[in-house]
């Protein structure tokens, strides 16, 4: 098809511009540089399917990577919660302990000082 246009415009600049074969050889090859270069500028920002695959790979080890933290940032903090819990639970029974033996402290004081009088 490349060709069939090369041919086509060589025609006319030779035929019909009544150009010299060598100049209308000449005219044919800039403008098909210049259509290629104009061609390959365009394509210069495009995107190829290997950089976008390699893109999305690199990002699907990227959010791999991130799931991974959030794992151990979700098992970090049930870890945490338990251990606070541990030590509430902890707190809570030695404070209704000691609580616990300050009213039977307070309950043998009031019969003993009953019983003396």
């Amino acid at each position: 098809m490349r060709n069939s246009i090369q041919i086509k415009l060589y025609d006319i600049f030779r035929k019909d511009l009544h150009l010299a074969d060598e100049t209308a050889r000449e005219l044919v090859q800039t403008i098909g540089q210049a259509v290629k270069g104009e061609y390959e500028d365009n394509l210069e920002g495009a995107a190829t399917k290997e950089f976008v695959s390699e893109t999305c790979h690199k990002l699907d080890l990227k959010i791999g990577h991130l799931e991974l933290k959030i794992e151990q940032v979700r098992s970090d903090l049930e870890l945490k919660i338990e251990q606070m819990r541990s030590d509430l639970t902890k707190a809570i029974f030695i404070s209704n302990l000691i609580q616990f033996l300050a009213i039977v402290g307070s309950v043998i004081a009031i019969i003993n000082f009953m019983r003396h009088q």
